[in-house]
């Protein structure tokens, strides 16, 4: 079954600056919070769109921000994933 998303954000990994070691991402709503959020998730794919990693979140936070996690710079010009689940303001 083919997974739809409601959003989508493309990094194109290989074109990132070598003096860019960490890239954050972060979910926020808009004027609100995610005390009414019923469903939400990350998902990592690769170029292939195979999921490697899927990050729920769980709803009924007074917080409107979550940085979900990290792409992490590594030895010989890999990437990885780093998950984080930090609410904030």
């Amino acid at each position: 079954m083919l997974q739809m998303d409601d959003e989508a954000i493309q990094v194109n990994l290989a074109g990132v600056p070598a003096k860019v070691h960490q890239i954050f991402l972060l979910f926020s709503v808009a004027n609100g919070s995610f005390e009414n959020v019923q469903s939400c998730y990350a998902r990592v794919c690769d170029q292939q769109c195979e999921q490697l990693v899927r990050y729920a979140v769980g709803g009924g936070r007074k917080e409107s921000g979550l940085i979900v996690g990290r792409l992490v710079r590594e030895p010989g010009n890999r990437w990885g994933f780093q998950a984080v689940g930090k609410f904030y303001d």
